[in-house]
């Protein structure tokens, strides 16, 4: 019995961004997005990346400190 590969390889012809800054200013923006979503697991997922970036973090440490968790504001 043959099996298929779960996944294959695949090349892009151009990169997904044009620069360094263009990739980290849509990372930001993809943890606004998911900060918007109430809940502890967001609320984690985005504290804990912005704190690998310190200009990251300063973008959202608004954001962050008006975030409700489980109705609970930090």
């Amino acid at each position: 019995m043959g099996t298929k590969p779960i996944c294959t390889k695949s090349r892009l012809t151009s990169p997904p961004f044009d620069s360094i800054e263009e990739l980290q200013q849509a990372f930001a923006a993809g943890l606004q997005r998911l900060l918007q979503n109430p809940g502890l697991g967001s609320y984690i997922l985005v504290h804990a990346n912005a704190c690998f970036d310190a200009e990251v973090y300063r973008g959202l440490f608004a954001l962050i400190e008006q975030s409700t968790v489980m109705d609970v504001r930090f």
